[in-house]
């Protein structure tokens, strides 16, 4: 899960992984995270989420951080992720789907967690 600066109307294919998309922070990926490319490791594995766990993402356009949350729950931060893309730059939800995923809904318009 993640997001990207690539208007989805320019990508001329789609490529194998979403993390390939330039222009896109992608969290998951058996505890990876990717900056535009540049991986670099954490502790929490997408792979480990239940059935029904509501997967939650923030970004905080002021500090560029961005924020992972399982059921209510930080489970990774990455501080400054956004740093490349600039103000002026729209940002775009991105998901990479595998395995058993059977179904992904985003909520646009839901609250970060208390």
């Amino acid at each position: 899960i993640g997001v990207t600066s690539t208007c989805p109307v320019n990508l001329k294919r789609v490529p194998d992984k979403a993390w390939r998309v330039p222009g896109t922070v992608m969290v998951g990926y058996s505890g990876s995270i990717f900056l535009d490319g540049s991986e670099q490791r954490t502790e929490w594995c997408s792979e480990n989420l239940s059935v029904g766990a509501r997967l939650g993402l923030l970004v905080t356009r002021e500090l560029g951080d961005l924020l992972i949350f399982v059921d209510g729950k930080i489970v990774v931060k990455v501080e400054k992720a956004l740093s490349s893309i600039t103000d002026e730059e729209d940002i775009y939800p991105i998901v990479d789907v595998f395995a058993a995923t059977r179904v992904v809904t985003l909520l646009p318009s839901a609250s970060p967690p208390a």
